[in-house]
């Protein structure tokens, strides 16, 4: 009998955040799609862990892209990372330039990968 392979952690925690998503709005979201370049989304510096609460953590993050109806998951830097969550602490649900100048790089990242795919 074959067996699935096991998923990262991240891929399962993005399978979750997918499928809590798709309760939520259901057919606004069809898929998911992670950005597994080894660079932060945000500056194109190397993902490190940081700690959070004395506990080492990396920070796994979501964007709707609605015109495709996908729900691209990203890692962040630590320094980014804490940039994001002192504006939401600031201006909660407010968009930052820098969460324009992500959404931007992960748009081009998944359209390159449907470009990537529908030429193989």
């Amino acid at each position: 009998m074959p067996t699935t392979p096991e998923l990262e952690p991240h891929e399962e925690a993005l399978a979750r955040m997918f499928a809590i998503a798709h309760a939520r709005w259901g057919p606004l979201i069809a898929s998911y799609w992670f950005y597994d370049e080894d660079i932060c989304a945000a500056c194109g510096g190397p993902i490190e862990t940081m700690r959070i609460k004395g506990r080492d953590a990396i920070s796994l993050n979501t964007f709707i892209y609605r015109r495709r109806r996908v729900l691209i998951g990203y890692f962040l830097c630590g320094r980014c990372a804490g940039v994001v969550f002192m504006a939401a602490q600031k201006r909660p649900n407010v968009q930052t330039p820098l969460h324009l100048a992500i959404e931007e790089r992960l748009i081009q990242a998944y359209e390159r990968h449907l470009a990537a795919a529908a030429d193989a």
